[in-house]
């Protein structure tokens, strides 16, 4: 048995950077720090939490990837 993560691409609606969750227009390490902070709070909150990018109900490793791919500034 191992660890298996799926990544779906994730658009996101308005002039905002797919990743960029303060909106400063980059995604960095205050984004991943966001993300930490509603670490697995989307169980909970249900649909929509800012932080669950790939909408799966929770905020996990897979939305970590997600950032990280989407590192950089926001073009």
């Amino acid at each position: 048995a191992g660890f298996v993560a799926t990544f779906a691409a994730v658009s996101c609606a308005g002039d905002g950077c797919f990743g960029d969750l303060n909106e400063d227009g980059m995604v960095d390490s205050a984004d991943i720090g966001l993300l930490l902070s509603a670490w697995g709070s989307c169980g909970k909150a249900g649909p929509g939490c800012f932080a669950d990018l790939n909408e799966d109900g929770v905020v996990d490793g897979t939305d970590i990837g997600l950032i990280l791919g989407a590192w950089g500034l926001c073009s």
